[in-house]
């Protein structure tokens, strides 16, 4: 870890794509409730069938997000999950 990193610890973006149902964004949201994390945005985009949501947190470390990125993939509705990093020399890039 470099001393930026210390100072600056990376955010997370999730990127999820479920089946539409009115538990998804709960179910979604315990996870980071679960590490008293609030989320610095929640976004949730409903289509006819399917949600699109992107849940951008910090305060966690890689592993941490990319064990609540695996859980979040174990969502019934969930049929995709994807995990980028951004920090603030980088810009976001993936990780998972």
């Amino acid at each position: 870890m470099s001393d930026s990193d210390a100072v600056h610890p990376p955010a997370f973006r999730y990127r999820l794509l479920a089946h539409k149902g009115a538990g998804v964004a709960p179910r979604v949201m315990e996870y980071f409730a679960k590490r008293d994390l609030v989320p610095e945005r929640f976004l949730l985009r409903a289509g006819a069938e399917t949600l699109a949501i992107e849940v951008d947190v910090s305060g966690l470390d890689e592993a941490a997000a990319g064990h609540i990125a695996r859980c979040l993939a174990n969502i019934a509705e969930v049929e995709r999950v994807a995990l980028t990093t951004q920090d603030a020399a980088e810009g976001l890039r993936a990780t998972a």
